[in-house]
Parts: C-alpha cells; sequence; structure tokens
C-alpha cells in the first residue's frame, strides 16, 4: 500500500509517524477502548463472527456461499481499509448514502409542513432528528466510518 507500512504479515499494526509530543502508550491493545461505552459496544458488536452491519445500526448473518473473494483478496481488502481507515464496505457506504438522503427528504418535508402550518420553535426542533441522521448518514457514507 502506498503510503502505509505494515511491520509484519501476520501483525496488524501500522506504522505512524511519531508526534512531537510524548503520548503514553497503553500497556495492552484493549486498554485503550477501556470504558463502559466500549463494552456496551463490544456486547452489541462483536468481532470476528459471521454477522456484518446493514444499514448502519441491523446485524445481519453473512451466508458463507455469497463471498466471492478469496482468502487473499479478503487480506488486500483489509490491508487497504486500515491504510484508508476505513471499515465500511462499498455496499454499506451506498446503503448509508440512502439513508441519509430519505432522512434528508423527510427533514425537508417536515420543514414544508411546518412552516405551512405556522408551528412555534419548540415544534420545529423536532426537525433536529432526520436533520442529524441524515448528516450522520451521509458523513459516513463518504468518509467510511
Amino acid at each position: 500500500m502506498p503510503g502505509c507500512k505494515q511491520e509484519a504479515q501476520d501483525s496488524r499494526r501500522i506504522k505512524c509517524r511519531s508526534s512531537p509530543v510524548d503520548v503514553e502508550e497503553p500497556e495492552t491493545k484493549t486498554e485503550a477502548f477501556d470504558d463502559p461505552l466500549a463494552d456496551v459496544f463490544k456486547q452489541l458488536y462483536p468481532g470476528g463472527g459471521v454477522k456484518r452491519i446493514k444499514w448502519g445500526v441491523f446485524k445481519e448473518d453473512v451466508d458463507a456461499t455469497s463471498v466471492t473473494t478469496t482468502e487473499e483478496e479478503q487480506a488486500e481488502l483489509r490491508a487497504q481499509a486500515a491504510c484508508s481507515l476505513t471499515n465500511i464496505d462499498a455496499d454499506e457506504r451506498a446503503r448509508r448514502g440512502k439513508a441519509g438522503t430519505a432522512f434528508g427528504i423527510a427533514c425537508a418535508l417536515i420543514a414544508a409542513v411546518q412552516l405551512a402550518t405556522g408551528a412555534p420553535p419548540a415544534q420545529r426542533a423536532i426537525m433536529a432528528v432526520p436533520l442529524f441522521l441524515g448528516l450522520g448518514f451521509k458523513g459516513s457514507e463518504a468518509t467510511g466510518l
């Protein structure tokens, strides 16, 4: 990978340039993510299984017969994802883009209805929900995170 160096094939660590600020390294790999919120996400979305995330939040079983890539291609895709710091495949990014567009349309419709009916500011605040979800899904589509 250009611009991305791996120490060894069996290691998943990626070398980065050191910053001028001294940063205390965690003693273990999991110590960096040792907090209550991380524990909840580890229980909801455990890694290494035969499931994938679909539409941003739902889990779906992966059918072994639907996998068309070889183990070498999968390793190359993982290496590319590690170098670009993405963890969402192209299909999921497209789904999240569609969800973001749908939430954006819903936000516009809510805004039109609220303007037409003269909704007070307290009621117009509900528009923040589809707005933030739409922006989040579109951002996830763009960045792959």
